[in-house]
C-alpha cells in the first residue's frame, strides 16, 4: 500500500557494491497436497508474487553517509514502515521494507581511514 508521504530511501554519495548481488521471489505461493494415490495437487495460495533483495551491499562508506542510512532505518522503525527505493541494477522504484536490521561492519581504508561496510536484506510491500 503507498502513502503519498511514503519515505525514499536516502541518496548516498557511493552506489551498492554488485559482487554477491541477490534477487529472488519473496516467497512461493504453492501449496501442495499429497494424495493416496501418490499424486501430487498443486494450487497457488494467492496470485501476487513479490521479490526480494540481498544482501544489498555498500563498501567504503563514510561517517556522513551511515549516519543517513542509520537515521533513515529509525525512520522506518526497522522493517515496520515501507518506502520507495530506486534498484539500481533495473533503475525501476519498489516499494519496500527492511527484512532485518541494517548491518554496518567498521573497517580502515589504508589502515587508518574510517569507513563502514553496510549490508541490508528488503522484501517488496
Amino acid at each position: 500500500e503507498q502513502h503519498d508521504n511514503m519515505p525514499t530511501f536516502p541518496t548516498l554519495t557511493i552506489t551498492p557494491t554488485i559482487r554477491g548481488w541477490k534477487e529472488s521471489k519473496a516467497v512461493d505461493p504453492t501449496l501442495r497436497v499429497q494424495t493416496e494415490a501418490g499424486y501430487a495437487q498443486t494450487r497457488a495460495k494467492f496470485t501476487r508474487i513479490t521479490k526480494k533483495w540481498g544482501a544489498i551491499q555498500y563498501s567504503g562508506m563514510f561517517d556522513s553517509d551511515k549516519a543517513l542510512i542509520s537515521a533513515f532505518e529509525e525512520t522506518v522503525k526497522v522493517g515496520s514502515d515501507s518506502f520507495t527505493w530506486t534498484n539500481s541494477e533495473d533503475n525501476a522504484s519498489y516499494t519496500v521494507r527492511f527484512l532485518a536490521p541494517i548491518e554496518y561492519e567498521l573497517t580502515y581504508k589504508n589502515g587508518n581511514e574510517k569507513q563502514w561496510s553496510v549490508s541490508f536484506q528488503l522484501e517488496e510491500v
